[in-house]
C-alpha cells in the first residue's frame, strides 16, 4: 500500500469483484491461475477477461459469487427495512422483462448501480421510451439522452416527494 503497487491476489481479485459488482467464482479464478502461468498475463487480467464473457453478464457479486452464504442471517438497519416493501409477483416479472429487454435492446443495463428500489421504475420508464426508437443502435445519441431524461425524472420524482412529507 501506501503507494506501492502488489501483484494482483486472491484477496484483491475478491475485493476488485465486489466494487466492480461482478461475481467472484473460484473455479474460474483457478482456470485464470494456471493459463496466467505463462507468463502472458496475470491471473486478475484473465478473470477480468473472462468474467466480461456474455454467459456472466447479469450476475452480481452479492448474488453469484461462490463464498456467499445465502442461509446466512442478514442484519438489516431501519433505513434498509424501510425500502423493502412486499413486491406482487407480477410486479417482480415484470422488472425481471424490463430489464431483459433493455439489456437485449442496448446490450447492458444502463441502471446496474442504481438503488435495487430504484430500478423496477427506472427499467420500465426507459422500456417505454426505448419503444419509440426505431433502431437503437442508429440513435445512440437519443438512447443516452432517454436513460438520462429517465434518471432525472426518478430524481425529481424523489425531490417532490421530500417536499410533499416536509409541508
Amino acid at each position: 500500500m501506501n503507494g506501492n503497487i502488489l501483484p494482483p491476489s486472491k484477496a484483491s481479485t475478491i475485493n476488485a469483484m465486489e466494487w466492480l459488482r461482478k461475481p467472484f467464482l473460484e473455479n474460474l479464478y483457478s482456470q485464470c491461475i494456471a493459463t496466467s502461468s505463462s507468463g502472458k498475463s496475470n491471473a486478475f487480467d484473465s478473470y477480468m477477461q473472462q468474467i466480461s464473457r456474455q454467459s456472466y453478464v447479469g450476475q452480481t457479486f452479492r448474488a453469484n459469487s461462490d463464498f456467499y452464504n445465502v442461509n446466512k442471517p442478514v442484519v438489516l438497519d431501519e433505513k434498509e427495512v424501510q425500502k423493502l416493501a412486499p413486491i406482487s409477483e407480477d410486479a417482480a416479472k415484470a422488472f425481471e422483462k424490463n430489464k431483459l429487454d433493455c439489456q437485449r435492446l442496448l446490450g447492458y443495463l444502463p441502471y446496474e448501480n442504481e438503488e435495487s428500489s430504484d430500478q423496477p421504475y427506472l427499467y420500465a420508464d426507459l422500456v417505454n421510451f426505448l419503444g419509440s426508437v426505431e433502431d437503437v443502435t442508429e440513435n445512440f445519441m437519443r438512447v443516452q439522452t432517454m436513460i438520462g431524461i429517465v434518471r432525472w425524472y426518478l430524481q425529481i420524482t424523489k425531490i417532490d416527494n421530500q417536499i410533499a412529507k416536509l409541508s
